[in-house]
């Protein structure tokens, strides 16, 4: 199935993205053009198509560092360590979670529900740990999953994992690939109406 058809087949109202553990302490080097792509990209085109962001973030609740995955969480991990390059919008809406997947948090749940969204698209931060745990939650609890690839630290390393998603059902695409099908499926005079309440 296109892109494009899977935002066809749905309201834009059932559709979210999912932006995960995008905090300080995740944050090297390597990550910082992750990091500007969807600050600066990605949440503010959706964002301007109708598609709010939830910015999920991992919620310490250790008095000391500890390690999943290989990768260290410092105990100050919170919402006051998402990055500074988010900022402050309407539409955002900023969640915690206490496990490695986003789909375990009873706040993450509770807005998808309240808000009847069917769709996700995923960004953030880490791949082969958070990121991989979320989709394969989200996938069976129901919800189609769409992951931007060069908007997360995925690697190639991690093909075993991409064919085991895939199989699950989720789709892999280039963020350019989801806003222009984003912007096929609804363009701006459709959403024109919606846009000025």
């Amino acid at each position: 199935m296109r892109l494009t058809d899977v935002f066809i087949n749905s309201s834009i109202s059932g559709i979210v993205h999912l932006c995960v553990d995008l905090q300080k302490s995740y944050i090297g080097e390597n990550e910082k053009s992750i990091e500007r792509l969807i600050t600066k990209t990605v949440a503010p085109q959706l964002m301007e198509s109708g598609i709010p962001t939830y910015w999920i973030y991992y919620e310490v609740l250790t008095p000391s560092a500890f390690s999943i995955g290989g990768y260290k969480a410092k105990p100050q991990s919170s919402r006051e360590d998402l990055s500074t390059a988010i900022g402050r919008r309407k539409g955002y809406l900023y969640l915690p979670k206490f496990e490695t997947s986003a789909m375990s948090s009873e706040e993450v749940q509770n807005a998808l529900n309240k808000n009847h969204k069917k769709i996700l698209i995923i960004s953030g931060l880490t791949y082969g740990v958070c990121i991989a745990d979320t989709i394969i939650d989200a996938i069976k609890q129901g919800f189609k999953v769409i992951l931007m690839v060069d908007a997360t630290d995925y690697d190639d390393c991690f093909d075993v994992l991409e064919t085991q998603l895939k199989k699950l059902g989720a789709m892999f695409s280039k963020s350019s690939e989801v806003l222009e099908a984003v912007n096929e499926a609804f363009p701006i005079e459709a959403r024109l109406p919606a846009l000025s309440l």
